[in-house]
């Protein structure tokens, strides 16, 4: 039968026929049984034998971090003590085990503003995720009885199997209950995500008020030539605006050179101070072999490299500050290209005295549009302007494309040079009203030009090598980074499939090592779990960087988003799929998807438990212990210098102590728990015993978290909840795929009437879906012009001084000409050191001025 269909299908509309009729044989002629024997009893034996490995270990684990908690809070409490990190929240340390449930007492506001914005939206997931899950539990009190009693197939499967559909015979009208726990569960989802969308955009709206640079700062992007300079774009800015609207506008230069001297003179301020705390301390002047093998004093040596360290950086820093400063200027009239006018050299004072006066509409559009007028003035426009009127337009065109292509190719040979302006700036304002708008409208007529979004994060998490980079570049790096995104899903489970071999507990000839056995069913999921959960999205990240992000927020979203992706993809429908159909036959018998569902999908669920509570038992005890952490703090202590309390407290590579706490990557963090949410909007009314797993699983999992975010981890960076708003939208594709999934199911069982009532709920979860996408995020990304107003309304009457924000955004390496060493390095950490290095102090400053 499948050969004759197969051959149909080769030969058109006859084959489609002859492949229909093969499946209703198959589907009336098949059994209503389901083999006991296959994955589903050895689901519910897998899923015993995780829980009796891994909950021991996960509940010795707590006990034994409730003891220790208390005995090394310099470890396990680092917000108590570290200064900038620290929080009067972190001071009540609880009891020794009430710290698991009174974290949750503590008021909204206030742990909000101890532990950040994005830390709360997390949090909040949890918490919405065990709201469900508790809905799903109150249906379990119905669906469990009533697949436990129903009629089965004609097999005895085991006691867990009970207690799903998959047992169920073929239409069978117990699928009734499924369908009303199916419409209570999303409906009741729906009207939580609603709530939770309310909650979200007040929280928000406030967070975007507040008075922090990043909120009144706009990167903009494709800046035309012409208007790459930063009087020029402020001066432009002022007039689409308002004078007193504009505080600063810093273009991006590009200053690699300028970087490498700033680098290297803080590594010699490193020796520097080195150095100088070994004279402090051991009371000897150190010395040390020079290129030349040549023994010289070292704090002589890294005192006058550091005086030509500073004299270099601060001559580049006038280079490039005179390339950008403009010499000369057009007068009004000569600014549109259509109009000829002699030159007109003015001086930077008097160039503000010209744009400050009122510029009528066609002038500011030849502003805008104008892209090869030159800063030098007009004369070379009037020479070009005389010249084109003798030829024909078509040569016209041709000097223009040639021109054009010249220009391009001295722009790549000066971009190696320091001081060549990018196309993107930072524009800063004093009015959020001002600020959003620049975001939220077209500042031009061509697509792409002087685009605009507000400042991705503070300045120092940006990726300053990165925020300059051009469209082409950008737009190239996106390709490559999906293209490679595409590939690894592709041969991902290949490449997981080589390593997971090596730990396969059902080897052959395993039978007589039981002890090795057993090791191996231990260590086996742990590995799945780490490639899964730690190495992959370590590599996603890495390919999320080839798409040039300008900052640290913005690549934690794209490769969120790549995550959730791939596991909605890898962990459901591979994993589904995997052993039950290939290829082939998806191609020759593409209807018997739904025979494969039937007999996969119930039994599955139980490796999708099994990967939650190791996900879970695993995951939390290296959370709480800080397992990581202690072991790089562990390294450190054994690299690097650690002769003073100022080198004992910096990081050596990606050895740290632990006064240094790593941020929390919310990428990695969220993504644990999309497998979380995908298996109970799947198997909520499918197999009811989920519920029950995944409400403690989030309830466990928000206990944990709430420890770490109050004693552990700093409320920075905050990029105020942009991970939230991707987590639901992968809600809402995770929603529409369990509706979907249940109709397959119900199809595949012969329940059409199941399908069909089905379907209002799909089509209202997709009407949903289309109400949040309409407005609802695209609020939630950016201030609203009312909130806006009111805020700069109340800074008005209160004066607030935004002077602060001017300097924000100008590239690090440009605001310090000289830095100087601690020249009392050490000093202070002997009471009875004299002060020895007064002279070489004396000696590096007269060397210097």
């Amino acid at each position: 039968k499948r050969s004759s269909s197969t051959t149909g299908m080769s030969t058109g509309i006859m084959g489609l026929r002859s492949e229909r009729r093969f499946l209703e044989e198959e589907l009336s002629s098949a059994p209503t049984t389901i083999d006991c024997s296959d994955d589903n009893v050895e689901g519910g034996a897998a899923l015993k034998q995780i829980v009796t490995n891994f909950v021991p270990i996960l509940v010795g684990g707590l006990l034994i971090f409730c003891f220790v908690r208390k005995m090394v809070p310099r470890v396990y409490a680092t917000r108590q003590w570290v200064p900038a990190i620290k929080s009067p929240l972190a001071d009540e340390r609880f009891g020794l085990f009430s710290w698991l449930w009174k974290t949750f007492y503590i008021d909204s506001q206030t742990l909000m503003e101890a532990i950040g914005l994005d830390a709360t939206c997390f949090l909040r997931l949890m918490d919405m995720g065990f709201r469900l899950s508790l809905v799903g539990i109150v249906n379990s009190f119905v669906l469990l009885p009533l697949y436990n009693y129903a009629e089965k197939n004609n097999c005895d499967p085991d006691f867990i199997e009970n207690l799903g559909i998959g047992a169920l015979h073929n239409g069978a009208t117990e699928f009734v209950g499924t369908i009303v726990a199916s419409y209570i569960f999303h409906l009741y989802a729906m009207y939580t995500i609603l709530k939770e969308f309310r909650w979200f955009l007040n929280v928000r709206g406030k967070w975007l008020r507040r008075f922090k640079p990043r909120n009144y700062t706009v990167l903009v992007r494709n800046i035309p030539e012409h208007l790459r300079n930063d009087k020029l774009l402020k001066l432009y800015y002022e007039k689409l605006y308002g004078e007193d609207c504009v505080l600063a506008a810093h273009v991006l230069i590009h200053c690699s050179k300028l970087d490498s001297q700033v680098d290297k003179r803080q590594a010699c301020i490193g020796n520097l101070e080195h150095a100088l705390a070994e004279l402090a301390i051991r009371g000897k002047r150190p010395t040390h072999m020079n290129l030349k093998e040549k023994k010289v004093d070292s704090i002589e040596f890294y005192t006058e490299q550091l005086n030509e360290l500073n004299e270099d950086v601060r001559h580049r820093i006038d280079e490039i500050k005179k390339k950008q400063r403009p010499a000369t200027l057009p007068p009004e009239d000569s600014i549109d290209t259509n109009k000829s006018s002699s030159s007109v050299e003015k001086t930077e004072s008097g160039s503000l005295g010209f744009f400050a006066s009122q510029t009528s509409s066609a002038t500011l559009f030849s502003i805008m549009t104008n892209e090869t007028a030159s800063l030098a003035g007009s004369a070379a426009a009037s020479a070009g302007n005389a010249v084109t009127n003798t030829v024909t337009a078509t040569k016209k065109e041709a000097n223009r494309k040639v021109e054009k292509f010249v220009d391009k190719g001295k722009d790549l040979l000066a971009k190696e040079e320091d001081g060549v302006a990018d196309d993107a700036a930072f524009v800063t304002f004093t009015r959020l009203t001002a600020a959003n708008g620049a975001v939220q409208m077209n500042q031009s007529e061509k697509p792409y030009v002087l685009e605009g979004e507000m400042a991705p994060d503070k300045p120092e998490y940006l990726f300053w090598k990165m925020v300059g980079k051009d469209k082409e570049a950008r737009q190239g790096g996106y390709v490559l980074s999906m293209a490679a995104t595409v590939a690894l899903c592709l041969f991902w489970s290949v490449i997981l499939g080589l390593f997971m071999n090596f730990v396969d507990a059902d080897k052959p000839g395993l039978d007589s090592s039981p002890g090795l056995k057993k090791f191996l069913s231990i260590l086996e999921p742990i590995l799945f779990n780490t490639l899964q959960l730690g190495i992959l999205p370590v590599i996603l990240k890495l390919v999320s960087k080839l798409e040039l992000l300008p900052a640290d927020s913005v690549l934690e979203a794209s490769a969120f988003w790549k995550m959730a992706m791939f596991s909605l993809i890898q962990n459901f429908f591979v994993n589904l799929l995997s052993g039950g159909i290939d290829g082939y036959e998806i191609i020759a018998e593409p209807l018997r998807l739904f025979q494969v569902m039937a007999k996969e999908l119930p039994g599955k669920v139980y490796a999708f438990i099994s990967s939650m509570m190791v996900t879970t038992c695993i995951g939390t005890i290296v959370e709480l212990f800080r397992v990581v952490p202690l072991i790089y703090a562990l390294f450190r202590l054994c690299f690097g210098r650690r002769l003073t309390k100022k080198e004992r407290a910096m990081s050596c590579g990606p050895f740290k102590p632990f006064e240094i706490v790593d941020k929390v990557i919310y990428s990695k963090v969220m993504n644990r728990y999309i497998l979380f949410y995908m298996v109970l909007n799947v198997y909520t009314a499918l197999t009811p015993i989920v519920n029950w797993f995944t409400a403690v699983l989030f309830c466990f999992a928000s206990s944990i978290f709430r420890n770490q975010f109050i004693f552990i981890y700093p409320n920075t960076p905050d990029s105020g909840g942009q991970m939230w708003l991707i987590f639901m939208k992968v809600q809402m594709i995770l929603m529409l795929l369990g509706q979907i999934v249940s109709m397959f199911f119900f199809l595949s069982k012969d329940a059409y009437w199941g399908l069909v009532a089905m379907i209002p709920l799909l089509v209202i979860q997709s009407l949903f879906t289309v109400y949040l996408s309409r407005r609802h995020f695209k609020i939630g990304s950016v201030l609203p012009a009312y909130s806006a107003l009111q805020q700069d309304l109340e800074n008005k009457e209160k004066e607030v001084d935004f002077s602060v924000f001017e300097d924000n955004y100008v590239h690090p390496a440009l605001k310090e000409p000289f830095l100087d060493a601690d020249w009392n390095a050490g000093k202070f950490e002997d009471e009875d050191v004299h002060d020895n290095n007064v002279e070489d102090k004396e000696k590096g400053k007269k060397s210097f001025f």
